[in-house]
């Protein structure tokens, strides 16, 4: 049972990703995008005479790819995967994580808790009342329904796959044969994280707070078609990155296969298909973006020194603070 649960890990973790840069890139090792990048580095050089403009536009290029294939790893959790991970510093140092992360995670849910009001800050007391509060208790089935999918368009899966729980730890998953005792320890560090109830937390946060961005967004887009959208709504349209083209596809996709009830929106994007995959890709983004910023989610904030075996140490859990602090100064 054990190793079906880890393959199924691992397909997630791995197989998954691959599948989507391969659909959205070409191929899953991002070849086509290296390539592309390495032309346009040769054309430019290929411009000048200057020895030292060309040197600077081949570190430029380089750093670009460098840069590229770390965020590929990232998304694979490959990041910072040590040569030998039965080494005994790096199996002192894993099992460290879990011992601080066990010692620390209940305080870390504590503070999680607040987090839920960032969700009032972010939609204001108004929308929490009529979008969420009196759907719930006046039209729960619709709003179930919404709430549904917006706790699968934002990745809202924390109490499955323990993602954001995972950050904290910085990654207990280990893919190769370990010894018994490793086994136990990150066995044990996951049934305690399990027991610490962050990872429902986090997906009620997530999807609770996606269902109001995307309400918003479903509402301003039906706005810049019909001409009636309001300066704040048109604002925080820009801050989330959706033109007025991404704009009015969404509303087009909404018209099609969503639905209105009350104050519940609900856009059915599964059923949007290739021809709105355009108004998909706009609305999942920001709304990702959004929920991630609202419920502090770590991204690639991290220096690169974090990814070896003494900066897990040093830096964990350090990312959500960066995040925080990152984001806030980003977006003003």
């Amino acid at each position: 049972v054990r190793d079906v649960e880890m393959n199924l890990r691992m397909a997630r973790q791995s197989l998954i990703p691959q599948i989507e840069r391969a659909h959205r890139f070409g191929t899953a090792d991002l070849r086509v995008a290296i390539n592309e990048i390495q032309r346009e580095s040769l054309s430019l050089q290929q411009k000048t005479a200057d020895g030292a403009e060309r040197l600077r536009i081949k570190q430029h290029s380089d750093a670009m790819i460098d840069d590229l294939l770390f965020v590929r790893d990232h998304m694979q959790g490959r990041r910072g995967v040590p040569q030998d991970p039965t080494d005994w510093v790096v199996r002192a140092g894993r099992n460290t994580r879990n011992v601080t992360t066990m010692v620390r995670l209940p305080f870390a849910m504590l503070a999680s808790v607040p987090e839920t009001g960032r969700i009032l800050l972010a939609n204001g007391l108004t929308s929490l009342f009529s979008d969420a509060l009196k759907p719930l208790i006046f039209n729960s089935r619709k709003f179930g329904a919404a709430y549904a999918e917006a706790k699968q368009l934002t990745h809202a899966l924390d109490a499955i796959n323990f993602e954001r729980s995972n950050m904290f730890m910085e990654g207990i998953e280990n893919w190769h044969a370990t010894p018994a005792i490793d086994r136990l320890s990150n066995d044990a560090t996951r049934m305690f994280v399990r027991a610490t109830l962050l990872p429902m937390l986090t997906s009620f946060q997530k999807a609770m707070s996606g269902s109001l961005v995307m309400r918003d967004i479903l509402q301003a887009s039906e706005g810049v078609v019909s001409g009636t959208i309001t300066g704040a709504q048109r604002t925080r349209l820009s801050r989330l990155g959706i033109s007025d083209d991404t704009a009015r596809m969404i509303a087009e996709q909404f018209k099609k296969h969503g639905s209105k009830d009350d104050d519940v929106y609900l856009a059915n994007a599964a059923k949007w298909g290739e021809e709105g995959r355009q108004a998909y890709l706009g609305l999942t983004g920001a709304l990702r973006r959004e929920v991630d910023k609202i419920i502090t989610t770590p991204g690639y904030e991290l220096p690169r020194a974090a990814h070896t075996e003494v900066g897990k140490l040093i830096f964990q859990f350090k990312s959500f603070s960066m995040a925080s602090m990152e984001r806030v100064l980003v977006s003003g």
